[in-house]
């Protein structure tokens, strides 16, 4: 059970993120503010973030004891992961390869 003053503080606080979101949404549409734009490193650094995790989800499927065909199966989907970074440049247009069944 949470408290009456743990509550009160919760919905101030979501009040507040509100009106800051609000502030900055006004900021925006009057040019006060202009969103950061992503660099060509940041994208490949996500990219690369995204790409590595998929790798990693997958290390199972390359030990010795795997049989044969879900370890080819992954193998070929591995290699399409680690293709990626040299066919895109923004993570946005990524189409990433489908996990084998």
């Amino acid at each position: 059970m949470i408290s009456s003053e743990r509550l009160a503080r919760i919905q101030q606080m979501k009040a507040e993120d509100i009106a800051r979101s609000k502030e900055i949404e006004e900021k925006v549409k009057s040019g006060e503010f202009v969103p950061p734009v992503p660099s060509a490193e940041d994208e490949m650094s996500w990219m690369r973030t995204i790409r590595d995790q998929k790798l990693v989800e997958t290390d199972w499927t390359q030990g010795e004891d795997v049989p044969v065909g879900i370890k080819t199966a992954y193998k070929a989907y591995r290699q399409e992961l680690r293709d990626i970074p040299s066919k895109y440049t923004m993570v946005n247009d990524v189409i990433w390869p489908t996990l084998p069944s």
